[in-house]
């Protein structure tokens, strides 16, 4: 996944979680080459609908189960 330049990031938020969580972020970061900020970045924008791209994702509808006819 590539770096993408944009603004001026300047604020800053303390979290605290186990340090199991931690060890599954980093795992998750290391396989997928990104930063654990970049991570949790990019989960705050999904969860509050800011990632545009993702947006075609949530709004596919499943397709309905066939049922199965049997004689």
């Amino acid at each position: 996944m590539g770096k993408k330049r944009s603004a001026s990031l300047d604020r800053h938020i303390t979290i605290r979680v186990t340090e199991k969580e931690f060890e599954k972020i980093l795992g998750y970061c290391a396989d997928n080459e990104m930063s654990s900020s970049e991570y949790l970045r990019n989960l705050i924008r999904i969860h509050l609908g800011m990632a545009d791209d993702l947006k075609r994702i949530y709004d596919v509808k499943p397709r309905p189960k066939k049922r199965l006819i049997s004689f």
